[in-house]
């Protein structure tokens, strides 16, 4: 107790007296006071304020996973751009594929030296040119269909009486005929193969006299020798004194050429193919087909007009048909 004035005071807080609270605590309870804190630190306010957000941009959010990307390319660890150029140099090369497919199915072209003439892809072929001469071609093509050929005669010389660029270097035929005789017949004088682009050749005159060339080198064949010409091509001398020339395309397709001499004075010349292209004349010919017979349209009647003054007169169904006779009893 002090006193002042004779006045006594207190010198402590009764005991049931709160305590006094710490600057910057809320009055609203005391919480369990908390090792190293001030004495308040465990109240809980009854109210929460929201709380004011720093300035600026929010704060970015993790990115979730993303699924595997079809344009990457897990196996050399990139993505994006080089997978993507993978699928297309794919598509690229199957559509090559594809383009050089239908090219050998229905003839666009094949891989060897360019003939100059249109070709035909055909499965199956055969081809002559004998006597004097006739001509024939027979085949079907890559749908299965029969190409429009048949049997017919020329007595003309042909530079390309058959050729195919499925071959390297090309696949020629070419004939010379004789001279007219008085009736004008004429005969194959000389039959001719060129391959490789004309590297190599192979001739048969109409007396069975021959020739066999190859880059340069003669080559002297005896009955029954067979003589390999590169690139797949093959030469072979029959015991009949006849030649075949056979050639295989890199695609497996085939063409072979026999030459012989007919001992008429002339050389016959026959082809059989598989698989392969086909042009020249043989092939291409526009002489010799048909030209249909044209069909004259019947005469029509005027168109009447009932309006008109005119009188038509009625024409008889045939041109100077006679008009036909009434006989009276």
């Amino acid at each position: 107790m002090s006193y002042i004035n004779n006045n006594a005071y207190p010198t402590a807080f009764p005991a049931a007296a709160m305590p006094e609270a710490e600057p910057g605590a809320m009055p609203f309870g005391v919480g369990p006071q908390a090792s190293g804190g001030r004495r308040n630190d465990g109240i809980v306010p009854i109210f929460r304020f929201p709380q004011p957000q720093p300035i600026g941009f929010p704060q970015p959010q993790p990115r979730p996973i993303d699924p595997p990307s079809p344009f990457s390319n897990p196996g050399n660890g990139a993505t994006g751009m080089p997978g993507f150029m993978s699928l297309i140099n794919g598509f690229i090369n199957a559509l090559q594929t594809l383009l050089a497919n239908l090219g050998n199915e229905f003839g666009f072209g094949g891989t060897g030296t360019p003939s100059g003439t249109p070709e035909t892809y055909v499965r199956n072929a055969d081809a002559s040119s004998v006597g004097d001469p006739h001509d024939a071609f027979n085949g079907t093509n890559g749908s299965g269909g029969t190409i429009a050929g048949g049997k017919w005669d020329n007595m003309q010389s042909h530079a390309d009486l058959l050729d195919s660029d499925s071959f390297a270097g090309g696949y020629t035929v070419s004939t010379t005929t004789t001279t007219p005789n008085a009736k004008g017949v004429t005969m194959n004088a000389s039959a001719n193969v060129a391959l490789d682009g004309g590297a190599t050749d192979i001739t048969m005159n109409a007396n069975g006299s021959f020739s066999v060339s190859s880059y340069g080198h003669n080559m002297q064949m005896q009955r029954g020798q067979s003589v390999q010409l590169g690139d797949g091509a093959r030469v072979s001398l029959g015991a009949d004194d006849a030649l075949t020339i056979s050639d295989t395309a890199a695609s497996g397709g085939t063409l072979s050429t026999g030459l012989t001499a007919n001992g008429h004075g002339g050389v016959d010349v026959t082809a059989s193919a598989q698989n392969v292209d086909l042009g020249g004349y043989l092939v291409n010919r526009t002489d010799g087909a048909p030209w249909p017979t044209p069909v004259m349209p019947l005469p029509m009647s005027p168109v009447f007009d009932p309006y008109s003054s005119e009188t038509w007169p009625t024409p008889s169904i045939l041109p100077n048909a006679p008009e036909p006779q009434i006989a009276l009893e």
